[in-house]
C-alpha cells in the first residue's frame, strides 16, 4: 500500500494523473509529454555509459533527418 500510494503522489506531482474526492484517480488530459527532466535523465545515463557528446548529437541528427523525408 505504501508503495502504490507513493507511485500515485508521485504520478499526481508530474501532472500524469488528477484525483477527484470520492470519484477516483484519472489520467491528466494535458500531460506534458516533454518532461526536461526525462530527457537529462536519459542523456546522463548514456554519457555515464561512455558516450561523448559528439556521438549523441550524431545519433540525434540521424533521427531527425529520418522524420524530415
Amino acid at each position: 500500500p505504501n508503495t502504490v500510494m507513493k507511485a500515485y503522489r508521485e504520478l499526481e506531482k508530474n501532472g500524469y494523473i488528477y484525483t477527484v474526492n470520492k470519484k477516483g484517480v484519472f489520467v491528466s488530459k494535458n500531460v506534458n509529454t516533454k518532461n526536461k527532466k526525462d530527457v537529462e535523465y536519459v542523456i546522463g545515463a548514456l554519457k555515464k555509459q561512455g558516450y561523448s557528446k559528439k556521438e549523441l548529437i550524431e545519433v540525434i541528427d540521424e533521427i531527425y533527418k529520418k522524420e524530415t523525408r
